[in-house]
């Protein structure tokens, strides 16, 4: 998004694209969410209840 808003400002025509199969970010999220409050039992217990705890 920056360089797009970069290259725009100085007059360049600009297409951007969306790519829907990039999960990086959420699944980096939910790891580090569950790495500090993540319970394995729970996991194993209800496992959509608590990622989504």
């Amino acid at each position: 998004q920056f360089i797009s808003t970069i290259h725009e400002r100085f007059g360049h025509s600009v297409y951007r694209l969306n790519y829907l199969g990039d999960w990086g970010t959420q699944y980096g999220l939910l790891a580090v969410g569950f790495s500090k409050f993540g319970s394995y039992d729970e996991l194993n217990k209800h496992p959509l209840k608590h990622l989504l705890d």
